[in-house]
């Protein structure tokens, strides 16, 4: 594994605080806390200094809109000191409760890539925060209204399954495909495994079913696919609808999962909590969190980096390939399983990724290799009804 990468991706946990509780966050134990203006100017200096040519940073928490004024003070920092060889880009990852009219004009002006945590329907979005739905959804059709470019370049929703809202999936994206939301995120909920009995994964294949086939639709109508797990493609044939009317080339949506290694492996990717202490991703974060397994503490332990001004940060940097080759977390996807099937005997393989991490959320489970069931039904349903969304494309 490459250790020697330079930064290419930066993520600052600005309070250990949220507004909410999701039933399935991994967020256990939020404890008092937010990051000083101090720790994160030195955090953005060390992606000055040590970042890639382009670098992302990622404003998360918590609830990154509770600590908004640091936002606003590391983008003008931003603008006033980076090199001219560096390019940052901003990211957030917000549950949407606190987006006001003005906060949005700024994100807007400055194209923050900014993920809504919202779960869809009001029966789904219950789960992430009872009462909320009302509000996220005066917020879509406010940003479409005043924000119409940023709603389609930098707003993407992100929204996580968890056993009791799976029956809410199709009609959640329904709901965003008719809220024109351009780019729309699904993921299984590390946590909600728990109770998860194998044989559910049935209740998967029908929504699957109903999502592949108002995707075509909507591909036929539009040229796009809002639904990144089953995108990006590429036109092989010709598109009806307004686009072709008008001659446009069909838009396509960003693809869902990772590419290679996971990124705390690999070096490239760095977590900064709000103590100014580093870890190699947020997943390992403990300002929010108590870990609860024999397997996620070694892991921790193995990607704890220390302060950023630790005499020894550097050092443990380097070594981070060396030290995830050491822990089973992080082994190649061929040499784990699940209830279901090892997955080198699984079809969708090369396709699918799993948190790495997520085999430490598993109560009384002792390996790194497990991939949770509740992630692997999810994956390989979804997968499935990729591949069949594509064939029905002719691609």
């Amino acid at each position: 594994m490459r250790t020697n990468e330079p930064l290419k991706n930066l993520m600052l946990v600005l309070t250990s605080q949220c507004n909410l509780r999701c039933s399935y966050c991994f967020e256990n134990a939020k404890k008092p806390g937010r990051m000083e203006w101090r720790t994160l100017r030195a955090a953005l200096d060390l992606a000055f200094e040590h970042g890639q040519r382009k670098i992302s940073v990622a404003f998360t928490g918590g609830e990154p809109l509770l600590e908004f004024d640091l936002i606003k003070k590391a983008v003008a920092y931003t603008r006033n000191s980076c090199p001219g060889s560096k390019r940052l880009s901003f990211v957030l990852v917000t549950n949407g409760t606190l987006l006001t009219a003005g906060k949005a004009a700024f994100l807007a002006e400055h194209s923050v890539d900014t993920q809504l945590s919202f779960d869809g329907v009001s029966a789904a979005q219950k789960w992430r925060g009872r009462g909320t739905f009302n509000s996220l959804d005066s917020l879509l059709q406010r940003l479409h209204a005043d924000h119409p470019d940023f709603y389609r370049k930098w707003l993407r929703v992100g929204t996580t399954i968890a056993p009791q809202t799976i029956e809410h999936m199709a009609d959640s994206v329904k709901y965003f495909l008719d809220r024109r939301v351009h780019n729309i995120r699904m993921g299984a909920s590390m946590l909600a495994h728990t109770r998860w009995n194998p044989d559910g994964i049935s209740r998967f294949e029908g929504q699957f079913a109903r999502i592949c086939d108002m995707s075509l639709v909507h591909f036929d109508l539009t040229g796009e696919v809002p639904f990144a797990l089953f995108g990006p493609v590429e036109v092989k044939r010709k598109i009806r609808g307004p686009q072709a009317r008008e001659g446009r080339r069909p838009a396509q949506s960003p693809q869902a999962r990772s590419e290679g290694v996971c990124a705390a492996a690999r070096g490239d990717l760095l977590s900064v909590d709000v103590d100014g202490d580093a870890y190699a991703c947020v997943m390992f974060t403990r300002s929010y969190q108590t870990m609860r397994t024999n397997v996620l503490r070694r892991a921790t332990r193995a990607m704890t980096l220390g302060n950023l001004n630790g005499s020894r940060f550097w050092e443990r940097y380097r070594s981070l390939g060396e030290s995830a080759g050491k822990l089973e977390v992080f082994a190649p996807g061929e040499k784990k399983y699940s209830s279901y099937r090892k997955c080198r005997d699984c079809r969708y393989l090369e396709e699918c990724y799993v948190c790495p991490v997520s085999a430490g959320y598993l109560p009384r489970n002792r390996t790194g290799k497990r991939v949770p069931d509740f992630t692997c039904a999810f994956n390989y349903t979804g997968l499935k009804y990729r591949e069949r969304f594509r064939k029905k494309l002719g691609l």
